[in-house]
């Protein structure tokens, strides 16, 4: 509707170009920031929306862990850690 018209025509004018070193400048910019976002964004998620992932409790009391299975990694507090890995059932813990 207002393709043609004086205004448009100027403000086409007045506005600079972008040469092409800019134009790689720029996609280069939004991709670094698109990055950052989504980086950002999963650690968001971690660690406010689903803060177990990345803390160090007890995940089946929710005690503060004292150590983790050597077979699956899972954390495990002093208490749990004598019925043995709810997980795999492994005895083996690595001391953190």
């Amino acid at each position: 509707e207002y393709v043609n018209t004086k205004i448009v025509q100027l403000v086409k004018d007045a506005t600079p170009a972008i040469g092409p070193i800019g134009q790689i400048i720029l996609t280069i910019f939004e991709v670094i920031l698109g990055i950052g976002v989504v980086v950002g964004a999963i650690f968001l998620y971690l660690k406010v929306i689903h803060p177990r992932f990345l803390s160090k409790k007890c995940l089946t009391c929710g005690n503060q862990a004292t150590s983790k299975c050597s077979k699956c990694g899972r954390f495990i507090c002093s208490e749990c850690a004598v019925k043995g890995c709810l997980s795999c059932g492994s005895q083996k813990y690595i001391r953190l």
